[in-house]
């Protein structure tokens, strides 16, 4: 990307952030009917999956409205991450049980809501996310690491090191060039391809839950701590503390985005169509955003060789 192609992204980012842009978006509600939503995922009709910590997968239809529950078994404790494949089956991270080592799990769901366990006896997961060829990735719950499952279910470490013994990593999501994004308590690290090196992009963000990668290394995080959605960038100063909140509607209510107010206990985010969408836990609702300049298709995954796979 041009230098000037970067100045006019940053010069947009910085417009929201501003309020500039403020006056002409909103923020609404896209669906209903989860209580405390926590991981979302879109298929590739955009039907949106939602998981809430409890038993129960929900399932929202393509342009939003009430949520349904979509599975109810006893084999979910406490889901969180999920994605779904290109032929529209979803997998599931659940934590387990915290008091019971090695309880977690991954589980698959297929279109027509069977569900099978993928794979059992992990570390505690908390996000989750899939690359082209298939493989799944999982955030460890305060194991400071995200693990790598091939589609045969082969186990092994991918990113280690993950900060100190307390430090939770949360959202995962891949670029187009391989790299491995993660929320990891007040930060956004990068895992480059192969699971090394790890470097901090962005500090200083408060349980920064869920994220959704704009271009570069430009983000909007939702940082849980804070109650709030921050704009943030390194290309900014100190990425520690030069962190502007973009300007939202105030609490759980729809309308304008106006400065300076607050979101209720942000989590997770995916980006669609130039669309972002937030879990919001207290709200109990899905809200989105549209991002100015965006272009549609924006954030849908080119599955590649993962077409293969599922097929």
């Amino acid at each position: 990307m041009s230098f000037r192609s970067r100045c006019t992204l940053l010069a947009l980012f910085l417009l929201v952030a501003s309020g500039g842009a403020a006056r002409a978006q909103n923020i609404e509600t896209y669906a209903t009917g989860v209580p405390g939503p926590w991981g979302l995922a879109f298929d590739p009709s955009g039907t949106l999956y939602v998981t809430n910590h409890g038993t129960t997968l929900y399932k929202v239809p393509a342009g939003g409205g009430s949520a349904s529950a979509f599975v109810t078994s006893s084999l979910f404790v406490h889901p969180v991450g999920v994605v779904c494949d290109p032929s529209g089956n979803v997998w599931v991270a659940d934590r387990g049980d915290l008091a019971v080592a090695n309880t977690g799990k991954i589980l698959k769901v297929t279109p027509a809501g069977v569900v099978s366990l993928f794979k059992g006896s992990l570390p505690s997961l908390f996000g989750l996310t899939m690359d082209v060829s298939g493989n799944l990735y999982a955030g460890v719950y305060n194991g400071q690491k995200v693990i790598k499952l091939t589609p045969a279910a082969v186990v092994s470490d991918y990113g280690t090191g993950l900060g100190v013994v307390g430090n939770q990593t949360y959202q995962l999501d891949f670029d187009d060039a391989g790299n491995l994004y993660a929320g990891n308590e007040d930060r956004i690290l990068r895992i480059a391809p192969g699971g090394s090196p790890v470097t901090q992009v962005i500090g200083g963000l408060s349980q920064a839950m869920g994220f959704v990668r704009w271009t570069g290394d430009n983000f909007i995080v939702a940082t849980f701590g804070f109650g709030r959605l921050k704009y943030a960038s390194p290309t900014r100063g100190n990425p520690a503390v030069d962190i502007t909140s973009i300007a939202l509607a105030d609490h759980c209510a729809d309308g304008p985005m106006v400065a300076g107010t607050r979101v209720d206990q942000p989590v997770f985010m995916t980006l669609r169509d130039g669309w972002v969408y937030l879990a919001d836990q207290n709200c109990s609702k899905v809200r989105r955003f549209f991002l100015p300049g965006m272009p549609v298709g924006a954030g849908q995954r080119t599955w590649g060789a993962v077409k293969a796979i599922y097929r």
